[in-house]
């Protein structure tokens, strides 16, 4: 009955991006240009294709 809940409750990129840093494992501008990189990729003017 129902689906998985795994996929629901998987983080967002955004989420274990923030996790890292909050972690130590990047610093502030690699945390940064990461998120930054990965707005950009989920932003709808984004086109992934030939």
């Amino acid at each position: 009955m129902g689906r998985p809940h795994a996929h629901i409750d998987a983080p967002s990129p955004e989420q274990l991006l923030a996790e890292r840093f909050a972690r130590g494992e990047i610093d502030e501008y690699e945390y940064r240009r990461r998120l930054a990189t990965l707005r950009d990729a989920s932003s709808p003017h984004h086109e992934s294709g030939p």
